[in-house]
């Protein structure tokens, strides 16, 4: 009688700070996708006499999705990574980018970057 011996799972894990590709390694079907939108940017108060101790406030965090999806071994997909929102003084901050997973240019998971 012989022993079987299944594999345990493998769990590993890329990180992408900026835009680029993922392909799916041989033996993968499926990909946890933790996809996070830009943080917006704060705004900021004219220094005034009248306004010499406020304070802007901070911009909105971006959207968060945690999705799970079947991929396919050997694929190439796109990984967007949303530009942050650019802080201002004496105005409203600016809006972030949303991050996204796409497959030949078709959307999977999109989340929405925070407001200025």
């Amino acid at each position: 009688m012989g022993v079987t011996r299944f594999p345990g799972a493998t769990t590993r894990q890329q990180n992408f700070n900026s835009s680029g590709t993922w392909t799916c390694p041989s033996g993968v079907y499926s990909a946890n996708f933790l996809v996070v939108g830009g943080g917006g940017g704060g705004g900021g108060v004219s220094v005034t006499g009248a306004t010499m101790n406020a304070a802007g406030g901070g911009g909105g965090g971006g959207a968060v999705k945690n999705v799970n999806l079947a991929v396919t071994p050997g694929t190439t997909y796109t990984i967007t990574v949303g530009a942050k929102g650019t802080g201002s003084a004496g105005a409203v901050g600016g809006n972030a980018g949303f991050s996204e997973v796409l497959l030949s240019g078709t959307t999977l998971v999109r989340s929405y970057g925070g407001q200025g």
